[in-house]
């Protein structure tokens, strides 16, 4: 028994070719060939085998717990996708609003305030759709402060270059087609 005990998952897949877990992400149970759900819920009312089969299969039982989730996840997704689409799409009138202004201060700052827009809504999507999925985005966000903090400081001329260059837009000192030297 110890010996079972102390084979890797790679070394129970070549051995078996089957490996057995319990997983509470969706993203991972969308992964497997086969899922057994057992439910519907804990206690005296769980453990019976509610859905075998693919995880297509299971996602179409109506008592599943895996396939409500699965629809609701599904759902949330759409709807963040939909709603920043339209976030994105109501950007574009800073584009369009760009093309009839005279002089290149504001038209500058209209195409800069569109495009920071159109940024922000791709990194809420894929943080939002990886939160929507069960996946702790805690870490990611953290690490990409400490990079940024990081390079914030070994490039801080740069980064004041930058600062004083959106000053500049602002103020209308630089306009688009301008040449520095």
């Amino acid at each position: 028994m110890k010996k079972l005990k102390s084979l890797t998952i790679g070394q129970w897949i070549r051995i078996a070719l089957c490996v057995i877990f319990a997983a509470y992400l969706i993203f991972i149970i969308l992964c497997v060939n086969h899922v057994i759900d057992l439910g519907p819920e804990g206690g005296a009312a769980g453990g019976l085998v509610v859905a075998s089969g693919t995880p297509e299969a299971v996602a179409s039982c109506d008592m599943s717990y895996y396939a409500n989730q699965v629809t609701v996840r599904i759902l949330k997704t759409i709807v963040i996708f939909a709603s920043c689409y339209l976030i994105i799409e109501a950007s574009n009138i800073f584009v369009f609003i760009s093309k009839y202004v005279k002089g290149g201060g504001p038209k500058t700052t209209l195409l800069l305030i569109g495009n920071v827009i159109k940024y922000a809504s791709a990194i809420a999507i894929i943080f939002l759709t990886l939160s929507a999925w069960g996946v702790d985005t805690t870490a990611i966000i953290t690490g990409a402060g400490v990079i940024t903090l990081v390079i914030g400081l070994g490039c801080q001329s740069l980064v004041a270059d930058l600062v004083a260059g959106i000053f500049m837009l602002f103020e209308g000192d630089i306009k688009v087609g301008d040449v520095v030297v």
